[in-house]
């Protein structure tokens, strides 16, 4: 082989990596978040005396934008547990209730309730099960437009077999909310698969398509689609 004919397959190779590397970076592009805001783990004792909260703190982050400093409060409330009878038996059930709180202190010296979520279940008479999903709490920056936006999903289910759970996506940016519900995916023996539904929302469809492209690879890992 001549020294021409190296230098074109040399040429060629060199091509087809810059390709693979710029198409690999791209897709990670469109499921990593572009975070430009500070994020920080926060405790109990370092939130400002004027943010209020029910129940237990679970998971507190703290980030500064262009709105100011915010955080974003996690938490559960204890489950209540009622009895009820009935001919002479009886019967429990159990309630759950946790909220998401978002402060901001945009005018630089008081913290503001810029949004409040809450979710429960109510009434569970079998199995009641709950779990913030970890490693899905996160905020991010995906518009770039220096707001930072949070994501939150967990999941939850009143069973008393391995039924698909619940689960639900939220993001909110600025007070706005966006969401996506579901269930998990649960595979049995015999290669049946029960569960995998998803919903998205119109705010979603009608808002940025980041926000869209992210959160649907994060819901489809989280509830074992993908």
């Amino acid at each position: 082989m001549n020294i021409f004919k190296k230098i074109i397959l040399f040429s060629i190779a060199m091509i087809l990596c810059v390709l693979i590397s710029c198409n690999k970076q791209e897709n990670e592009k469109e499921i990593t978040p572009q975070v430009k805001v500070k994020e920080l783990v926060c405790k109990k004792s370092e939130l400002p005396i004027n943010i209020d909260y029910k129940g237990k703190i679970f998971q507190c982050k703290k980030w500064i934008d262009s709105n100011g400093e915010n955080y974003l409060i996690l938490t559960t409330e204890e489950i209540v547990e009622r009895e009820r009878k009935l001919s002479g038996f009886s019967e429990y059930y159990k309630s759950l209730s946790w909220h998401g709180y978002h402060y901001c202190n945009n005018n630089g010296t008081d913290f503001k309730l810029i949004r409040e979520f809450v979710d429960y279940i109510k009434d569970c008479e079998f199995d009641l099960m709950f779990e913030y999903m970890q490693d899905y709490i996160k905020i991010s920056d995906l518009d770039n437009n220096n707001i930072g936006e949070f994501t939150v999903i967990y999941q939850m289910t009143c069973a008393s077999d391995v039924s698909p759970w619940e689960i639900k996506l939220l993001m909110f940016e600025n007070g706005n909310k966006y969401s996506i519900r579901g269930t998990t995916k649960v595979d049995y023996d015999g290669g049946e698969s029960y569960g995998g539904e998803k919903f998205i929302d119109n705010a979603f469809k009608k808002g940025p398509q980041e926000f869209l492209n992210y959160a649907e690879v994060m819901f489809d890992r989280a509830s074992g689609l993908k």
